[in-house]
């Protein structure tokens, strides 16, 4: 295909998945994002009692040892926030079994997040990846600065794993200040061989910044019994493509095997990266992308989840 109308195709998936999550934005995530991510004060407000989900680095150690219990400082928030958006390109995110591809689903979930940092006055950039660090988009604001992240984000990758030591070490230096990083991908990748580099990768990304794993879950994950009817399936993965006769037993079996273990790699990763998790559910067909906004709905669940951790109101 001509790289023109490549370019066009481009320039008009941008221009729908746009205008779309501004409408999500406008409805389902009103007040839910500014609510959740208040900028870090530096103004001192005052010393109260520890409670589940304050990070340690606020707890007052005089006060603490003091009164024999744990206390932490607070601040008077600032509206200084950083978002930063780290989208997986490979080969394997044009994979989908519904509406919308899982590059699709990425960029919508950096476009919903990106209306409301704009609405919010916050900066927001990207880093997109495959085989390497691909693209980067600088933290900043504006409506451009929204279409740059989703033509960035709709962009096919290179073919090859990933390095997620090198991608998420060029994340943690892009923003000086904490920020917030939404890594998106299907982590395909993350099999016996890479989990230890995502878990070391995303642990010390978190060290420096708030972390967010969005596993992008394509509807096969949730609904047990598709592959019974799906016939020959043919997959992509960063090493080529694969068709699968789902209609064998044995087949399937190992499908469920491979899906279960990915699970588990998954959540031994995130929780000794000590990072947190906000799976999004991509639609099963149109009738469910028409009626719901599945991703603003997801992240809606993220936001109040995260609050109550916090213990914040």
């Amino acid at each position: 295909m001509p790289d023109d109308l490549v370019d066009a195709d481009l320039v008009a998936a941008t221009r729908h998945v746009t205008i779309r999550t501004r409408r999500a934005v406008d409805s389902a995530l009103a007040g839910a994002y500014r609510s959740m991510f208040r900028g870090q004060g530096t103004e001192f407000d005052e010393v109260r009692e520890f409670s589940e989900g304050d990070e340690l680095r606020a707890v007052d150690w005089k006060v603490t040892a003091r009164l024999g219990r744990p206390f932490v400082k607070t601040y008077i928030d600032e509206r200084d926030v950083t978002l930063l958006f780290v989208v997986d390109r490979g080969p394997s995110m044009a994979l989908g079994f519904g509406p919308w591809s899982l590059r699709e689903g990425a960029a919508r979930v950096c476009a919903t997040l990106a209306h409301s940092a704009r609405d919010s006055h916050d900066r927001f950039g990207l880093l997109a990846f495959s085989r390497g660090v691909d693209d980067i988009v600088r933290p900043g604001y504006g409506a451009g600065h929204v279409t740059r992240v989703v033509r960035s984000a709709l962009t096919p990758g290179r073919s090859g794993a990933p390095d997620p030591l090198r991608v998420l070490d060029t994340a943690t230096r892009l923003s000086a200040r904490r920020a917030i990083v939404f890594v998106v991908s299907d982590f395909m990748s993350l099999d016996a061989e890479h989990a230890s580099l995502w878990r070391r990768a995303l642990g010390a990304c978190g060290r420096r910044h708030e972390v967010v794993a969005v596993p992008l879950l394509a509807p096969e994950v949730h609904d047990e019994t598709w592959p019974e009817r799906a016939g020959r399936v043919t997959f992509a993965n960063p090493n080529g493509c694969r068709t699968v006769d789902f209609g064998s037993a044995r087949v399937r079996r190992a499908y469920r095997v491979r899906i279960e273990a990915w699970h588990e790699r998954f959540d031994d990763v995130v929780k000794h990266a000590a990072v947190e998790r906000c799976e999004i559910r991509l639609p099963t067909g149109m009738a469910e992308a028409a009626e719901r906004d599945v991703i603003a709905e997801s992240l809606h669940r993220f936001f109040g989840e995260r609050l109550r951790r916090r213990g914040r109101r």
